[in-house]
């Protein structure tokens, strides 16, 4: 088992995230470290900087990790990889927690799977603080597209 006292978690019951199956609960958030990124750029003119064994679904609905995605390869959806920078940095890294069912959420446009499992954590593999999801509030039925960072000072 990992040190847990080397990540933050936050607990999460307000919000719902969109997933492929419509919105799911989810458990909560954990903050970790990886210096090594990926930056993937992508054909909805939007980008995903996440770790390189970030988990994404690929069009034929299989898991891919983002270090073995090439430029022109297609995600879920038909987004389109444009093009693809590496490169390491101390930013944090995040990840949602127990997604319920699909274990999948939306991270910037991109149907992601759930990296971590608990009995995993020291292979925490996740997304940078500026990733947005699309969130359902539980109490007022609200949808709204907040950043990673902005969850957290939410919950």
């Amino acid at each position: 088992m990992a040190d847990l006292t080397k990540y933050k978690c936050f607990k999460n019951s307000k919000y719902q995230v969109l997933t492929n199956d419509g919105f799911r609960d989810f458990k909560g958030l954990i903050i970790g470290s990886n210096p090594s990124k990926i930056k993937l750029t992508l054909s909805s003119d939007k980008e995903l900087i996440c770790t390189p064994l970030h988990k994404l679904l690929a069009e034929n609905e299989e898991i891919v990790y983002a270090k073995d995605l090439l430029i022109k390869n297609k995600l879920y959806g038909g987004i389109e990889i444009t093009d693809i920078a590496t490169y390491t940095d101390d930013s944090k890294v995040y990840e949602l927690l127990e997604v319920e069912k699909t274990h999948t959420y939306y991270a910037n446009g991109v149907l992601s799977h759930q990296c971590l499992v608990i009995d995993e954590m020291a292979f925490i593999e996740c997304v940078s603080k500026d990733t947005t999801v699309r969130l359902r509030n539980k109490n007022t039925g609200e949808i709204v597209t907040r950043s990673i960072e902005n969850i957290i000072q939410k919950t």
